[in-house]
């Protein structure tokens, strides 16, 4: 986790992160440079040949045939790479539906089951992103579980983590230091795009770039709390970005069986 104060915003960060954005949504496709290579080429095949008749004929008019097709190539290719968010919002409703039946039927479990229980878990949601964002690309996906500490609020524990080189289990940070601290204090998700930019005294030896915090409430009371923040990091900058909202919609049934792992009795 970061443990620095910094929130810059500005042009250069808006520029920065269309970049990336995009960026990634060409490249962490399966095959994704040797297709788009073979797309170029049978664009280039079907443009080629008109450019050269309209260059035998009209000179001035085939570099404006040509920018004007090429044009359509890109826009072409960009609507096609675009988020499916209709699929996302049919397999939104199942998932909201399967944590409904959870909170119902889950079973407890002793004490010495939990902590293997919870990694378990993170693992399953770091494999469960990779699938949804399509990381086909060596990006590396962490997932921790943060909690309050009991005698004070200030105080922010990691009690389990997806992969050991995330970082130590049990570490200690102050809330405010923290990225994710709107998740704890506003019970909101949390998107931060690349640390090294909004948080410029980031230790840069960090294996992560960007973060998504999703805070995990009380299910078993009518008015839910905060009890934890479940932190999702990737070492690709703005991986998280524009997905807030759609990944913690369909990680849903597992956040929820982690939230009952803090809730049970322990």
């Amino acid at each position: 986790m970061t443990s620095l104060k910094t929130d810059h915003k500005g042009v250069s960060v808006a520029i920065k992160r269309w970049f990336h954005i995009n960026l990634h949504r060409l490249t962490s496709y399966p095959l994704a440079w040797k297709s788009w290579l073979l797309r170029l080429f049978g664009y280039g095949l079907l443009i080629a040949p008109a450019a050269i008749f309209i260059w035998a004929r009209w000179k001035e008019l085939s570099v404006a045939y040509v920018i004007v097709s090429l044009g359509g190539v890109i826009i072409s290719a960009y609507q096609k790479l675009r988020p499916d968010f209709e699929s996302l919002r049919i397999a939104t409703k199942t998932n909201i539906e399967i944590a409904a039946v959870m909170r119902r039927t889950y079973r407890g479990f002793s004490g010495s089951e939990r902590k293997e229980f919870q990694r378990r878990l993170l693992v399953a949601i770091a494999e469960q992103v990779r699938v949804l964002r399509n990381d086909f690309a060596g990006t590396r996906i962490y997932a921790n579980l943060l909690i309050r500490d009991s005698r004070d609020s200030n105080i922010v524990t990691v009690v389990a983590r997806s992969h050991e080189e995330g970082g130590e289990v049990r570490a200690e940070h102050r809330l405010d230091e923290l990225a994710v601290k709107g998740c704890f204090v506003l019970g909101e998700n949390v998107e931060v795009g690349d640390i090294w930019v909004e948080f410029p005294e980031t230790d840069r030896t960090k294996r992560y770039r960007s973060i998504l915090g999703i805070p995990l409430k009380s299910v078993e009371t009518d008015s839910p709390t905060v009890i934890g923040v479940l932190s999702i990091d990737s070492s690709s900058p703005y991986h998280f970005a524009k997905w807030e909202t759609q990944l913690a919609n369909l990680l849903l049934p597992l956040t929820t069986i982690l939230e009952l792992t803090l809730e049970r009795p322990r």
